[in-house]
């Protein structure tokens, strides 16, 4: 009886939790459409920033840039849109290239060439943009204001780009088009004919530093992030900017940013420990998550659009799957050691972190153990000894069958481990099959089980490489073609290359 007071107990508990999980998702969405149609009445408000932003404990006055008067016109949004659909199909047939460097090829790497002097005699290399990985070219952002567009396989300096009036703290170069981005502490962000080292545009829409810059994949467009809370969204061919916003919710300035493969979402870090991410399209936060402890210092999607990684000065690395929502792998490194900058490779089989060193993971997958899917799906049961998993023929959809000790039958749970609630229902029948206890949790499975109740494989990273040739923080890192080579910055000046 003891038994069946419980599970009347925890069925009332599951039915309210999943009434008021209605009511919350219906007060979210009505919340949304109603600030939608509020922007779409009133454009002039959905870019203007806020009278006063935070910025570093003092007060900025924050004006409306007027290139923002056009907004995200319905021909941009088409052009966002189609980008979309179409790199989504083309991801979905690609699979990994036959030349992708092995696990044991990574192991093997060793610096093959280091370049000091691309910026002035004391100033650090803050950060790094390969662009297009098949020709040779990156670009370098400094502490002394500049940006250098250096060719790697030739070993020579292009172009320099001379006109911020500080430190440049990000840069990105075209993949496509002669075209370089960077974005400095001057509160700008500068367009470049990148092989002259011409200054082409200058957005002026933030009012304090500007922390990150992302070009959209359509290479039309890019998104900056802000110390003042807010990120822009503008046109590389005539700086205009076509959406600046921010959220009443963020009240950190925002650290680093980066667009999603696809292009219609993009996340940003926050000095406040924060990752947000956004829809551009519709200029809104879609969600939050806070599991770092310290600021977040670089954010990256793989290619595939999965999976996200976060770093933070923390020493963690978290992993998320955009599918579910979900922190599903932490990469702990030693107290101390900030990781500076993340980044996958072209396969998203590679996983590449930067701080006091640099380090290389590699992606594993494995079968998650059935206990863990239990724990996962938070199901508890006190004193229960566990059946294995049958169909019942009364519902076509997967259940579980328990018996709690104290009950001579077995109830029916509804749903399918771990992705969705459980309510009970009234079932008579019964199992003769071996029983098995496990802690704290009652679910078993049986061998046929996999054939009706898919267990999801759980990814895990594996450490491969450390590559320590740097004599300071490491500030940048990306990969090569298949993976078959790396590149990293410093705050010791240098400029390095590793391969196998």
């Amino acid at each position: 009886m003891r038994g069946l007071a419980f599970l009347a107990e925890l069925t009332h508990a599951l039915y309210q939790h999943d009434a008021a999980c209605r009511v919350i998702a219906r007060l979210t969405r009505e919340r949304d459409e109603a600030r939608h149609a509020l922007a779409t009445m009133q454009p002039a408000q959905a870019v203007a920033a806020p009278q006063h932003a935070d910025s570093g404990g003092m007060d900025v006055e924050v004006a409306a840039p007027a290139e923002a008067e056009d907004g995200m016109t319905d021909e941009v949004i088409a052009k966002l849109t189609k980008t979309a659909k179409t790199l989504s199909k083309q991801r979905k047939k690609r699979s990994k290239p036959a030349e992708l460097a092995t696990a044991d090829q990574i192991k093997q790497m060793a610096q093959s060439k280091s370049q000091t002097g691309l910026h002035g005699s004391s100033a650090q290399i803050t950060s790094m943009s390969l662009g297009n990985v098949t020709n040779g070219l990156l670009l370098t952002g400094g502490s002394d204001k500049k940006a250098v567009l250096f060719d790697t396989d030739a070993e020579k300096v292009i172009a320099t780009m001379t006109g911020h009036k500080k430190k440049v703290t990000d840069v990105a170069l075209h993949p496509s088009a002669d075209v370089a981005l960077t974005c400095s502490n001057d509160a700008t962000v500068k367009v470049w004919t990148a092989s002259a080292g011409a200054e082409l545009q200058s957005v002026a829409t933030h009012s304090a530093d500007v922390t990150g810059i992302s070009l959209h994949p359509t290479g039309d467009y890019f998104v900056s992030a802000s110390s003042d809370r807010h990120w822009g969204f503008h046109s590389v061919e005539t700086g205009q900017t076509l959406a600046y916003y921010t959220d009443e919710s963020v009240t950190s300035g925002l650290t680093c940013a980066q667009v999603h493969p696809d292009g219609m979402i993009f996340a940003t870090g926050t000095a406040d420990n924060m990752v947000h991410v956004w829809d551009i399209k519709e200029q809104k936060k879609l969600t939050t998550f806070n599991d770092h402890s310290a600021p977040v210092t670089s954010v990256t999607f793989s290619e595939n659009g999965y999976y996200m990684a976060t770093a933070s000065s923390d020493a963690l690395i978290k992993l998320y799957d955009l599918r579910k929502i979900d922190n599903f792998h932490t990469i702990e490194m030693e107290a101390g050691n900030k990781i500076n900058s993340i980044s996958f490779d072209h396969s998203g089989s590679y996983l590449m972190a930067g701080g006091n060193d640099i380090r290389v993971y590699a992606s594993k997958v494995r079968s998650r153990p059935l206990a863990q899917l239990v724990r996962d799906a938070r199901v508890r049961c006190a004193a229960a000894v566990c059946a294995p998993f049958l169909p019942c023929t009364a519902w076509s959809a997967p259940r579980m069958h328990v018996r709690p000790c104290a009950a001579a039958s077995f109830r029916c749970w509804r749903g399918s481990l771990p992705f969705g609630p459980f309510s009970p229902l009234a079932c008579g029948r019964k199992s003769t099959s071996v029983r098995q206890k496990l802690t704290s949790v009652c679910v078993c499975v049986r061998a046929f089980a996999p054939a009706w109740l898919p267990l999801p494989a759980h990814q895990t990273w594996e450490h491969l490489k450390t590559l320590d040739s740097h004599k300071k923080a490491v500030t940048s890192v990306a990969f090569g073609q298949h993976a078959q080579s790396i590149f990293s910055t410093s705050a010791d000046r240098s400029l390095k290359q590793y391969t196998f």
